[in-house]
């Protein structure tokens, strides 16, 4: 699972503010600027557009005669009315 580029940049925030509140925390300040710094990195190299899927072809499935639902090629019955497939 990735994690978003937003949670990045606000957790990077919330550091760089919670620890220059905070007397002598200026280490916590360098890994507020590095979590900003990789959200902000994140964003500019995330994809533009979503992958295009895979059009649904005949190839792939089997209409069933009777009742019209879509079956895998091997199956020998209908998954919905159990019937045998030609």
């Amino acid at each position: 699972m990735k994690i978003p580029w937003a949670v990045y940049a606000i957790l990077g925030l919330i550091v760089i503010v919670t620890s220059s509140l905070i007397d002598g925390m200026q280490a916590f300040i360098i890994i507020g600027v590095f979590f900003l710094f990789m959200g902000l990195v994140r964003f500019m190299t995330r994809p533009k557009s979503m992958p295009e899927r895979e059009p649904r072809t005949d190839a792939k499935y089997v209409k069933c005669p009777s009742c019209k639902a879509w079956n895998y090629p091997t199956a020998k019955h209908c998954h919905y009315c159990k019937k045998m497939m030609p």
